[in-house]
């Protein structure tokens, strides 16, 4: 948790840093026979509120070695979850190409967590201590059968397009093609080798004026996906910061969240504090700003309008933003302790607002208690 020191011309401060030991997690990454998997990418894991939105971050990870093994070092204490995940693919034929076990080709294996879950919900959950070492957090990876999506675009005779196609979901995306330049046709362009889960096909005409989007959600089966180019929406504005603190703007970024997330845009914000998000959709975004250090969100106006809630249509207005970065926040700090009466090191702790403002997810706060349980919130929003 930092702590800011002010040292007068006569003051000389004793300021006495203790520091947490880190743990480390290790075990075993295996297939459904229990033979050992190289190679697979593992992970500790655990729930933490980036932006306001409770999410998996990874806190440390590794490569299993040639006997599976792993040992994940250096992670702060808390709670954890391990997952694994190994995915190699021949991008030209969607066909697998690693090999384990001798001549034998291995399939490609989605995120498992510990044992052998594909679910967090289902997933042991490790209390790693202060400097402690977990042993065993063993995983048994599962394989993922591969599916093709083909989209076929629309377009005005004669424009070339460049269609694309990306995973919308944790569970990524090995497609074969994932950008292709051409003339629009009635031959489908063909993304091979992708994992269940939930897709965005795209295409663009080649001077950006025309843009459509479309979310995909493989199950158990190929798809077919059409596309029409419209016009290619877009949405500016600036980010204002009151009074006279020194915040960076350049270090902030807006995003357009998109209802399902599969279609969020994304744009930094430049020194001056102005920003241009592309390609948008004619639907509904939640704003979000990211890295307003030292301060907080504090009102958005799209054109004249004052917003109730972060929220835009785009299909009623593409009217640009005016976003306020207020920097009169307060502050907050205690300490947490368990039943007993002792303080809990590493605790997750969240700040939610109440009433009006809980509507405004970049107004929450998130940290982790640090020695002998303290914890501070800073930047916090005036209200309830």
């Amino acid at each position: 948790m930092p702590t800011r020191v002010t040292v007068d011309a006569a003051g000389q401060p004793r300021l006495d840093l203790r520091l947490v030991p880190l743990g480390a997690i290790s075990g075993r990454v295996t297939d459904a026979d229990g033979e050992p998997v190289s190679n697979a990418l593992v992970e500790a894991v655990r729930y933490a509120y980036p932006h306001g939105k409770r999410e998996l971050t990874t806190a440390g990870k590794t490569l299993a070695d040639d006997r599976g093994e792993y040992r994940i070092a250096g992670v702060p204490p808390g709670r954890y979850y391990v997952r694994a995940s190994l995915f190699f693919s021949s991008l030209d034929t969607g066909t697998t190409a690693l090999r384990i076990r001798g001549a034998k080709p291995s399939p490609t294996f989605g995120l498992t967590f510990m044992q052998s879950a594909v679910d967090v919900a289902e997933a042991m959950q490790l209390d790693l201590p202060p400097g402690g070492e977990l042993a065993n957090a063993n995983v048994q990876l599962r394989p993922d059968q591969r599916y093709t999506i083909r989209a076929t675009v629309t377009a005005p005779q004669g424009t070339r397009v460049m269609i694309s196609c990306g995973a919308a979901d944790p569970r990524p995306s090995l497609g074969g093609v994932f950008g292709v330049s051409g003339s629009a046709s009635n031959r489908p362009t063909q993304f091979v080798n992708n994992v269940p889960g939930m897709y965005k096909v795209e295409a663009r005409d080649e001077k950006g004026t025309l843009h459509t989007a479309k979310a995909v959600r493989v199950i158990d089966a190929d798809v077919d996906v059409a596309l029409n180019l419209a016009p290619a929406l877009s949405i500016s504005g600036a980010v204002l910061v009151e009074g006279n603190a020194p915040l960076s703007r350049a270090a902030m970024r807006i995003t357009l969240e998109a209802p399902d997330r599969w279609d969020n845009l994304s744009a930094p914000v430049t020194a001056a504090g102005t920003f241009v998000a592309q390609f948008a959709q004619p639907i509904e975004y939640r704003v979000r700003l990211a890295n307003p250090a030292g301060g907080y969100l504090k009102s958005i106006y799209q054109g004249t309008h004052a917003l109730a809630t972060p929220r835009i249509d785009l299909s009623r207005s593409p009217a640009p933003l005016s976003i306020t970065i207020g920097t009169d926040g307060a502050k907050l700090e205690g300490v947490v302790v368990d039943a007993r009466g002792q303080p809990v090191e590493g605790a997750a702790l969240v700040l939610v607002p109440t009433g009006p403002l809980r509507d405004w997810p970049d107004l929450i706060r998130s940290t982790n208690a640090g020695l002998e349980g303290r914890y501070q919130f800073g930047s916090i929003a005036p209200g309830a």
